[in-house]
């Protein structure tokens, strides 16, 4: 069987390029944008919180730098969830998930 060829579209420049009269259609294809960035974040700061595990273990078998590392995941996956939960930006607009969250 011959495989398909794959293709890439970009999005964004398709909504940038859409007349006004398409107007809903770019406003969705941002959305799904921003959506998207801020799940990214979202998991990308749960992979760090995983890797703390292995730092932890790493640091009480004496590797010097686990330390650092711990300190690095921490701080890292606190701004991603930050930015992901809370954002005003160039990048992506404004939206408030926290409401949507279980945790208070």
């Amino acid at each position: 069987m011959v495989e398909p060829k794959l293709k890439a579209v970009d999005l964004q420049a398709v909504a940038y390029a859409l007349p006004d009269k398409r107007k809903k259609l770019r406003q969705l294809i941002e959305h799904y944008r921003d959506i998207h960035s801020a799940y990214s974040d979202l998991s990308t700061a749960f992979e760090m919180l995983h890797g703390l595990r292995s730092a932890e273990a790493a640091a009480n078998d004496g590797v010097e730098w686990a330390g650092s590392a711990i300190t690095a995941l921490t701080y890292s996956a606190i701004i991603l969830y930050a930015r992901a939960t809370k954002t005003k930006g160039l990048g992506r607009h404004t939206f408030d998930i926290r409401t949507m969250l279980s945790a208070p």
